[in-house]
C-alpha cells in the first residue's frame, strides 16, 4: 500500500491514492485486534513471558500504538507518526522464525561491524581530501560542444586548455 501511493499528487483524489486512504482503516482495525488478542493471550507486561517481554511485540506495539494515534482529528497531518507506518512490513518477520533469528543474527553482528564503518568512514575522508587537493576544480564547470561523445571523442570549446 505505501508504494501505490501518488507521492507527486499527495492532495489530488486519484484512483491510487483514494485506494490506500480506504484501506488504511482496515490494517488499522487488523493491527490492533491482532495485538488486543496478543496481549489478552500472553498479557501486557507484568510477567515472565507477556507481551511487551519480546522485542518482536515491541514493534508490534509502536506501529499499532502510532497508527491509532493518526485517528486522532488534531493529530492525522503530522507525517512524523505517519512514517512509522513504513515499519508495517518489518511486522511479517514476527511470523517467521527463520526470519527472526536471521534478522537477530545481523543486529548481533552490527557491533562488530562498527570498526569497519569507521575505518571506511576515515578511508572516505582522506580520499575526499586528496581528490580536493588534486583536483582544485579542474574539472568544474568544463562545457563541450555535444551532447554525448561523437566517435568516441569529445569535442573541446576553443580556447579550454586546462582538460
Amino acid at each position: 500500500m505505501l508504494a501505490i501511493f501518488d507521492y507527486e499528487n499527495p492532495n489530488k483524489s486519484s484512483f491510487r491514492n483514494d485506494l490506500v486512504k480506504y484501506a488504511e482503516p482496515f490494517f488499522i482495525f487488523a493491527f490492533t485486534i491482532e495485538a488486543i488478542l496478543k496481549i489478552i493471550a500472553f498479557g501486557f507486561v507484568i510477567d515472565k513471558n507477556t507481551y511487551l517481554r519480546d522485542p518482536w511485540n515491541w514493534l508490534d506495539f509502536i506501529v499499532v500504538v502510532t497508527s491509532l494515534l493518526t485517528l486522532v482529528p488534531n493529530m492525522a497531518n503530522v507525517s512524523v507518526i505517519r512514517t512509522f507506518r513504513l515499519f508495517r512490513p518489518l511486522r511479517s518477520f514476527t511470523s517467521l522464525p527463520s526470519m527472526r533469528t536471521l534478522i537477530s543474527t545481523i543486529m548481533s553482528s552490527l557491533a562488530q561491524l562498527s570498526e569497519i564503518l569507521v575505518f571506511s568512514c576515515i578511508v572516505f575522508f582522506i580520499f575526499s581530501i586528496l581528490g580536493v587537493a588534486l583536483w582544485t576544480g579542474d574539472v568544474h564547470f568544463r562545457c563541450r560542444l555535444t551532447e554525448n561523445p561523437v566517435g568516441g571523442d569529445w569535442q573541446v570549446v576553443p580556447g579550454d586548455t586546462q582538460l
